[in-house]
């Protein structure tokens, strides 16, 4: 990212954006699955900001810090990375699919 040549620049870029990608992909059909059909909207709605603003308002914050504290600009990436693990486990083990099952609290 601090190389200079713009094609790496873009690259790297690149990487990121497909990693964030791969992140939240996935978050908004199993936010769906996990909330009752009578109160998805409004505990989607509480979730997701509250959700959002911790973790995007203090990313900055915490990127800023990791770089300071060990000159390693890649941290970041690392953020992003534990991130992703910690979504892959939630996904995986404590998401049950709910495509086949009638919604509770409907006809």
């Amino acid at each position: 990212m601090h190389s200079g040549d713009p094609q790496l620049v873009l690259r790297g870029e690149l990487g990121l954006t497909v990693a964030i990608a791969l992140l939240a992909g996935g978050k908004n059909p199993a936010n769906v699955e996990l909330m009752p059909a009578a109160v998805r909207c409004t505990g989607l709605a509480v979730a997701f900001n509250l959700a959002e603003g911790y973790f995007r308002g203090t990313t900055p914050l915490i990127s800023t810090g990791l770089i300071s504290r060990t000159d390693n600009p890649l941290l970041p990436g690392a953020w992003v990375a534990l991130a992703g693990l910690i979504t892959l486990i939630t996904a995986v083990f404590f998401t049950h699919e709910t495509a086949f099952r009638p919604l509770e609290g409907t006809h």
